[in-house]
């Protein structure tokens, strides 16, 4: 067995999606005008997904070679809206639910910064924009036999 990012990568999608039907989630992409949810003139809140490459951990180095060293990730969670009470009140639910969760081959995701509201700068055009973010870390490792996976 291989490392598997993107399975890992998959199953925190399928997560998110099933725990949250009521939001949209796009993945690593910014969506098209017409694939952003709107109720009338303000854009509903919705989500981007956005994942880390694998690196490697300092302290989980192996004298057997690359192949059993110790890896890690990120996945940050981007909340977007029209009304900025309600993208922190969205994301707030979608965190609550992302910490401790532990995908298939990866350690329990654990809280790591974000960012705080921002809006768009150009305050002349409507919608006006906000986002706020979350990032998470997470170990990974080959046949999912390191001793930190067992948490």
């Amino acid at each position: 067995m291989a490392f598997d990012l993107h399975a890992i990568q998959n199953n925190i999608c399928e997560y998110l999606r099933a725990e949250f039907p009521q939001y949209v989630f796009h993945r690593n992409t910014v969506p098209e005008d017409e694939q952003v949810p709107r109720d009338g003139e303000e854009v509903n809140p919705f989500f981007i997904m956005q994942f880390g490459a694998m690196y490697p951990i300092a302290r989980g180095k192996s004298i057997k070679g690359a192949r059993n060293d110790e890896y890690s990730s990120w996945f940050q969670i981007i909340g977007i809206g029209s009304v900025e009470d309600d993208i922190a009140s969205a994301l707030s639910l979608v965190v609550d639910r992302l910490i401790g969760h532990k995908p298939e081959g990866a350690t329990r995701l654990i809280p790591d910064g974000g960012t705080t509201d921002y809006g768009s700068r150009q305050y002349s055009v409507r919608p006006v924009l906000y986002y706020q973010s979350q990032r998470f870390d997470f170990n990974i490792a080959q046949n999912g036999l390191r001793s930190y996976l067992s948490a």
